[in-house]
């Protein structure tokens, strides 16, 4: 599975991304028809981060990080992860890092 996060955030913009269904280490779905995706953002800047709910698109998830919330991130390399959980059950979605400029 792919999650298209740009690898570079210029601070101000809106950032945009979907985050497709997939399957559980047994072979269970994972989609926004059960479960709810948060996408977490953070820098080594103490208590400066992000934390955003996906919205449901087709069977996975549209994110939307408002500019008003990008216009705080400070320059330099940030690491989100993407979690989607439903009642106790948490599976990681994807994970990688960006750039903010």
């Amino acid at each position: 599975m792919t999650i298209l996060v740009p690898d570079t955030i210029y601070a101000g913009d809106t950032v945009i991304f979907d985050v497709p269904a997939f399957t559980d280490p047994v072979g269970n779905q994972v989609d926004s028809g059960t479960y709810t995706l948060t996408w977490f953002a953070r820098t080594n800047v103490v208590s400066e981060g992000a934390t955003i709910v996906g919205v449901a698109e087709s069977d996975g998830w549209r994110v939307t990080v408002p500019s008003s919330t990008t216009s705080g991130f400070d320059a330099g390399l940030w690491t989100w992860q993407a979690i989607a959980t439903t009642g106790a059950l948490q599976h990681t979605a994807g994970r990688g890092q960006f750039t903010v400029k």
